[in-house]
């Protein structure tokens, strides 16, 4: 029943449950084009073993049916195609990862290939920078901006709308400047310590390396905690 509701609530929020019944509503309202014919047909045939005739007028009233079911037939073809177009949009942002960044790739590819004790984000990095601001899940653009103390257009081409499960979303800045911004996957590392709405570590910082284990990513853990 739990499920049910949530499913109810997030289709009314995307716009989806109107969208259907808007359509179940129109197909209620409107015979299909198999009823409509069959009716023409009927009406037809009583007319003619009425009067033996078939005048103008009722030639344009089959028309006009034909018009209608040939619309009808279009409308109910293209409502699918509107209906996944919608889903697609409203789903794309929850659903679909963001490309990893270089750093957290090379980091990630580090710890993989070579058994580290400790490193630090420097090594991975050929920008200058002063201190990295590590964002965690669900971590939303006006969080991010605040903490960044941007706005405007650069808070919109800087930091996403929602940062997803799995990742982290990291901001470098020298001083006062952002320098650069990338997602991290969590299966390249943890950052520890997690920290919200954000974890702040400066240029020099060591963590302290914790090898993964199985499906467990390593985790990187701020020396002096």
């Amino acid at each position: 029943m739990t499920f049910f509701f949530t499913l109810i609530t997030f289709l009314t929020i995307t716009g989806i449950l109107p969208v259907l019944v808007f359509l179940v509503v129109t197909r209620l309202k409107h015979r299909s084009p198999k009823e409509i014919a069959c009716s023409s047909d009927l009406q037809s045939e009583r007319i003619e073993n009425a009067v033996g005739l078939r005048t103008a007028s009722q030639i344009d009233t089959s028309d006009d049916a034909k018009g209608r079911n040939a619309r009808s037939k279009r409308a109910w073809a293209t409502a699918p195609v509107f209906v996944l177009l919608i889903l697609g949009v409203e789903l794309a942002p929850w659903l679909v990862p963001h490309p990893v960044g270089d750093v957290s790739k090379m980091l990630g590819r580090s710890l993989r290939v070579y058994t580290r004790d400790s490193l630090s984000l420097s090594e991975f990095t050929r920008f200058e920078w002063t201190e990295v601001l590590v964002f965690p899940d669900y971590s939303r653009r006006k969080e991010i901006c605040n903490e960044v103390r941007i706005g405007g257009w650069d808070c919109w081409w800087l930091a996403p709308d929602r940062v997803r499960e799995g990742e982290r979303f990291l901001v470098f800045v020298d001083g006062a400047r952002v320098v650069h911004a990338e997602f991290h996957s969590t299966l390249n590392a943890y950052f520890k310590p997690y920290l919200f709405p954000v974890a702040r570590f400066a240029k020099g910082t060591k963590f302290q390396v914790e090898p993964g284990t199985g499906a467990n990513p390593p985790t990187l853990r701020r020396v002096d905690d």
